[in-house]
C-alpha cells in the first residue's frame, strides 16, 4: 500500500509585513495533518519583519529563515527559498506558497492533501480560495476564488518538469 503524502514544503515571501506575521505564519504551523517544512525568505523587510521571525519561530526545526541581501521581489524569492529546500535535500511531497499577509484556516492543509491523496491521485496542482481578514477583529471580509486568485498547491514532481519561477516578474505574485 503507498504510503500518504503528508510533507509541505510551505515558502514564504516575505516583505515588510510585521502586522500580519503572528496570523499568518501561526495558521500555518498551526496546521493538523500535515508535515510541513517552512521557508521564510525575507526580501529586505524594513518594518522589523526579518526580526520578527527570528525571535518568534526561528527556533523551530521545521522552519528556516533566508535574507536576502537586497529587494529581488517575490518571484526571485520564491525561488531563492524552493532552491534552498532542493540544495539542502529538504524532503517534500507538496509545495505552495504562504504569502505573509495570507491566513490558513484550521484544517486547510488536511484537506487539500486529502484530494491529492484520496480524491484526486492524478492531479500535480490544485488552486483554492484564500480568506481576507480583517486584521484588528480577525473577521473575514472576502473570500477570493472566482476570479482565479487563492493559492496553488504543487507536487513535487512538478517541479522537475516546469522548474522554477519566471524571475522575470517582480511583483503580483497573487
Amino acid at each position: 500500500m503507498e504510503r500518504t503524502r503528508n510533507k509541505v514544503l510551505c515558502i514564504v515571501p516575505l516583505y515588510n509585513k510585521i502586522n500580519f506575521l503572528p496570523l499568518s505564519i501561526g495558521s500555518v504551523l498551526n496546521q493538523e495533518g500535515a508535515d510541513i517544512i517552512m521557508v521564510i525568505v525575507d526580501d529586505g523587510s524594513t518594518d522589523g519583519s526579518y526580526e520578527w521571525v527570528q525571535q518568534h519561530v526561528g527556533h523551530f526545526k521545521n522552519v528556516h529563515i533566508l535574507k536576502n541581501e537586497e529587494n529581488l521581489g517575490c518571484y526571485q524569492t520564491r525561488n531563492r527559498g524552493l532552491h534552498y529546500a532542493i540544495e539542502n535535500n529538504i524532503e517534500f511531497d507538496f509545495y505552495t506558497v504562504t504569502d505573509p499577509d495570507d491566513t490558513s484556516i484550521p484544517g486547510r492543509f488536511r484537506t487539500i492533501l486529502n484530494v491529492f491523496n484520496n480524491e484526486a491521485p492524478q492531479a500535480t496542482c490544485i488552486t483554492n480560495p484564500y480568506h481576507r481578514y480583517n486584521i484588528d477583529t480577525k473577521i473575514i471580509i472576502a473570500t477570493e476564488y472566482d476570479n482565479g486568485e487563492g493559492s496553488a498547491w504543487f507536487r513535487r514532481e512538478l517541479f522537475d518538469i516546469l522548474g522554477y519561477w519566471d524571475n522575470t516578474l517582480r511583483m503580483s505574485g497573487d
